[in-house]
């Protein structure tokens, strides 16, 4: 890294010497803290970063792509690789906000066949935009009845439930086949599965998504650039600094899906 190197942040501040830090995932550091909750990084003109958080950005990818993809983009990517989504596959993704576009942004970039589920017309809107085969919007519709029709009864090769809903989880659960994949990226605090008619009789395989090692960076971006996805498609609002307040309470008021602050 050399001055002037233009870059994006690593979200996770790890000890540095721990196994998992040493691994490069350092979000798993029992002393970890995250930029922009545990220390002040984000919303300023400038923000100081350790050198190991400071992941170089390739030429010609803008900063907000960068953004992105130290994000959702790229615990998706990481998440997808962990479950092998590939062009033979079916995936559903269950909650189109920001983490669920990257989700179905990148399960079409490594050739699945995606479907979209999401009570919001609006958000179903943006999944068409961004490319997936079929909507299901859950409210109208029984999503896991409606996935299983799209996959001849079979049901899909993989699940990821970006939501954190309890019944969106379920659903997940429900609507991967047999020796097929789930993955729960949404936070949640609790929710109530049957383990035996979900996951063992089926011999389902689930994971966790949060995150990437700081080593998968070069990966994603080359990912990124090479299958020339268009990650800034999702970003539906854009602000200076000096509309934060503003950003926020659009934000709150769930008026915004991705926003970003940009500077001239």
């Amino acid at each position: 890294m050399e001055p002037g190197d233009r870059v994006a942040v690593y979200l996770a501040i790890g000890c540095g010497h721990c196994s998992y830090c040493l691994r490069g995932y350092m979000h798993l550091c029992p002393q970890w803290k995250c930029v922009g909750f545990d220390v002040d990084g984000g919303d300023a003109d400038y923000m100081v970063a350790p050198a190991a958080c400071c992941l170089k950005l390739p030429d010609g990818m803008s900063y907000e792509t960068g953004a992105l993809l130290t994000d959702n983009v790229g615990t998706q990517y990481h998440t997808q690789k962990m479950l092998g989504v590939s062009g033979q596959d079916s995936v559903a993704v269950f909650g189109l906000g920001p983490m669920g576009s990257a989700a179905a942004l990148v399960a079409k970039a490594r050739g699945a066949r995606v479907i979209a589920v999401d009570v919001l017309d609006s958000r179903l809107q943006m999944a068409k935009e961004l490319g997936v085969d079929a909507i299901v919007n859950s409210t109208l519709q029984d999503a896991v009845q409606a996935l299983r029709d799209w996959t001849y009864g079979e049901g899909v090769d993989a699940a990821i439930d970006c939501s954190g809903s309890p019944i969106a989880q379920n659903a997940a659960l429900d609507a991967a086949r047999k020796l097929g994949s789930v993955a729960f990226v949404g936070e949640s605090r609790s929710t109530t599965i049957n383990p035996s008619d979900q996951m063992i009789r089926k011999l389902l395989r689930v994971v966790g998504g949060w995150h990437f090692p700081v080593w998968e960076w070069e990966e994603i971006a080359r990912f990124v650039i090479d299958q020339n996805i268009p990650v800034n498609q999702y970003i539906t609002h854009r602000f200076s600094i000096e509309q934060a307040d503003e950003a926020f309470r659009l934000f709150d008021e769930r008026v915004t899906d991705k926003a970003v602050f940009v500077w001239e």
